[in-house]
């Protein structure tokens, strides 16, 4: 039995027993998706897809994403309407020196954070809130209070790891700290 093989096998017992789930799958410090698990995660997180000969010299399509971003990664599948299974190494390892691997998570489409319909939530935000009389004044330097402060508060975002909810929680978060009642500037 090849290296490759009892991972995969642990793999595809995990996947045979969750059909309808998306599996996270922890090697190291990667979750890795194998097979169509892969495609998806291509085609809704943007990322590469590789081929690696893993169980036998067969080539198995995969692409792995950091763990630290694993959790984040699978609120978006989530948020597609997957349902996702994070599983994680234990640290212990069979008699045969297989590392073990647990379901340590399950994240359902409705437990994802901001997993309702974005569209109509930007679209009813955007209805409440008008924006046009909420420019204070420039100064002489061609900008105003608030808009030094927002500027500096972009500069510590990390936008490639916000999603649209993210951004609409942030909009919201500086309606509230720039503008004050009645539309009108806070001045800060």
């Amino acid at each position: 039995m090849s290296k490759g093989q009892p991972l995969i096998s642990q793999y595809l017992a995990i996947k045979e027993a969750n059909k309808d789930a998306v599996v996270f799958f922890q090697v190291g410090t990667f979750y890795q998706l194998y097979y169509y698990d892969a495609e998806l995660a291509a085609s809704i997180l943007h990322t590469k897809i590789i081929s690696r000969a893993i169980g036998g010299g067969q080539k198995i399509p995969m692409c792995g994403i950091p763990k630290t971003a694993g959790r984040k990664r699978a609120e978006t599948f989530a948020r597609e309407g997957y349902r996702v299974l994070l599983c994680d190494q234990t640290g212990e390892k069979t008699e045969k020196g297989i590392t073990v691997r647990v379901i340590a998570e399950e994240i359902m489409p409705q437990s994802a954070a901001g997993s309702s319909d974005m569209p109509s939530k930007w679209d009813e935000y955007l209805k409440k809130h008008s924006f046009e009389d909420t420019v204070p004044p420039k100064n002489k330097h061609g900008s105003s209070p608030a808009e030094k402060n927002i500027l500096n508060d972009l500069r510590y975002l990390e936008l490639n790891d916000m999603t649209p909810m993210d951004a609409l929680n942030l909009l919201q978060e500086w309606k509230r700290k720039y503008v004050c009642i009645d539309n009108r500037p806070c001045g800060v």
